[in-house]
């Protein structure tokens, strides 16, 4: 379970003394306890649940470098950007290419969408297959592309 290795992953970071690591999972694990507690009552929570609260996660942070790049701080952008790549360590393997091409073309086909006014539900399909392993900003450029938008 991937929240499992999250914790056992801190651990190791505080007997390593890796303070910027131990950090970005403290960072993540306090994500997902306000997803434990968002009133449900439910103590576990799933996989997929967890590794779309590191996408989330993930996209602010790359936000975070995007801002103090164009800022000017590249200090914080360094910082920021490692602390993206302890994150993205955690997340699934990301399309490539020609495996989104793929992919979507299956979601059209499967949603029966033939045009424009359809991308809701093409993008609903290519969301569920995608899974958290494509960026959702590239994976509704590809669905759009596919569907002639």
């Amino acid at each position: 379970m991937l929240e499992q290795k999250l914790m056992d992953d801190m651990k190791d970071a505080m007997r390593a003394g890796e303070q910027a690591r131990l950090d970005t999972i403290r960072m993540l694990r306090a994500e997902l306890l306000k997803l434990k507690k968002d009133g449900s009552g439910r103590t576990e929570i799933s996989d997929e649940e967890v590794i779309k609260v590191l996408n989330s996660y993930a996209k602010k942070v790359k936000e975070s470098v995007e801002q103090f790049t164009s800022g000017g701080r590249a200090e914080m952008a360094a910082q920021a950007a490692a602390e993206l790549k302890i994150v993205e360590a955690y997340l699934p393997q990301q399309l490539s290419e020609e495996e989104l091409a793929a992919l979507v073309k299956d979601a059209v086909a499967a949603s029966g969408a033939a045009g424009p006014k359809e991308l809701g539900k093409a993008m609903k399909e290519a969301t569920a297959k995608a899974a958290g392993r494509v960026d959702g900003k590239r994976l509704s450029e590809a669905v759009r592309m596919a569907l002639g938008v």
